[in-house]
């Protein structure tokens, strides 16, 4: 007998004397994920490898229902990001729509089935397929896949198991919210103290002149300054916009979602080279993002411009790259932040933009030198 085997039906642990060992080391696992845990991404990328790792669990997965498919949130072997199966069908969907723990022991759902097709696993050799709700309150992250020797126990301890990271990556989310929350206020505060500022000092300005010597040709610059601000206005509007509203996904086409990029640019001094790639996005506000990382390429450069925009190689995302004067080193830290520009004529609102749209689909921005020269940010796309 394998320490595995020896494991699974060995004494019990844990002070539950009528539970089996991998139950009492899967909750001793799962709670010890949720204390070490700094982030939803932390919690829900490694919880499934450590199960599997570490205890006489067969398999751990997190999955949700992403009509009209099954999404993989995380599993400790490579798994497509989605499982095409129609989710009512699924171990998943189960899950997730009656908020209990679902338990099948022979012919498993379709989701279940892919998975054991992809890690090369016979469904007979497996005990019970476990199905565990990750749910707060108000939210529902998925669902935990536990692959366990032959049990037919109370699924109570498993639910409230649940329930504790359901609870766990609410309050990362909330957190993470709040943190937005900040940043946007901190992009309208400078959009009013700053980027307005200077319209307004224009138009003020060339009032006065105008009072002054009665030239009406002052007036010119008044209704410039005017239409500065309220393109500013504009676009502080869509900030918040941006950020607050849910994101309904669909699948989308990166070189697709790339040419109707630049075709809303309108850039006639530069080229555009793209690698496709297929993800789950919206699609009004993915378009806006290139939009903004394509304009922001062409606002700091005075020649041809080539712009490339394809999907990552070691992650799941894609990148804007161009080949203009690039970010200096000192600021590139911090170039992504809140109100920031390297051109006093420009507002700093294009890469808040960037990062509320990245930030409502729960998604990552990084900046990265190109080389020889040129700017290269990348949209991570976080399973979590």
């Amino acid at each position: 007998m394998t320490d595995r085997e020896s494991s699974q039906h060995g004494p019990t642990a844990g002070g539950h004397d009528e539970w089996p060992v991998w139950l009492c080391e899967t909750v001793e696992t799962v709670h010890a994920a949720v204390d070490d845990a700094t982030t939803a991404p932390a919690l829900g990328t490694t919880l499934p490898a450590r199960l599997t790792a570490t205890t006489p669990v067969e398999f751990a997965w997190i999955a949700t229902v992403d009509e009209p498919a099954v999404r993989v949130r995380s599993a400790p072997a490579e798994l497509p990001a989605r499982l095409e199966a129609t989710p009512e069908e699924t171990l998943t969907a189960r899950a997730e729509s009656t908020g209990e723990v679902q338990r099948v022991v022979e012919n498993p759902p379709t989701d279940v089935r892919l998975v054991a097709e992809h890690t090369g696993n016979d469904p007979g050799d497996i005990g019970a397929f476990v199905a565990v709700p990750l749910c707060s309150v108000d939210s529902c992250y998925g669902a935990l896949h536990l692959w366990t020797p032959e049990w037919t126990g109370d699924p109570g301890p498993l639910a409230s198991l649940g329930r504790t990271v359901g609870r766990r990556l609410r309050s990362f989310e909330r957190a993470a919210q709040l943190t937005r929350e900040r940043e946007r206020l901190e992009s309208l505060r400078t959009l009013v103290s700053h980027d307005l500022g200077n319209p307004v000092n224009i138009a003020s300005g060339r009032v006065q002149l105008a009072r002054t010597d009665e030239d009406t040709s002052h007036l010119d610059s008044v209704d410039s300054a005017l239409e500065e601000i309220d393109a500013l206005m504009e676009r502080g509007v869509r900030l918040v916009e941006v950020g607050q509203q849910p994101v309904e996904r669909e699948r989308l086409s990166l070189a697709e979602l790339a040419r109707d990029s630049w075709s809303d640019v309108g850039q006639e001094r530069g080229e555009l080279v793209t690698t496709d790639a297929i993800f789950d996005g919206e699609r009004e506000r993915v378009r806006m993002l290139l939009n903004e990382l394509v304009r922001n390429a062409f606002a700091h450069s005075d020649g041809e411009v080539t712009v490339e925009i394809g999907p990552l190689t070691d992650a799941q995302g894609f990148y804007v790259a161009d080949d203009g004067p690039g970010i200096p080193s000192d600021e590139r830290e911090y170039v992504i932040d809140t109100g920031y520009t390297t051109d006093a004529d420009r507002d700093g609102i294009g890469l808040s933009i960037v990062t509320e749209i990245a930030g409502a689909h729960g998604w990552d921005v990084s900046l990265e030198p190109r080389e020889p020269s040129g700017t290269r940010v990348e949209i991570i796309i976080s399973r979590w």
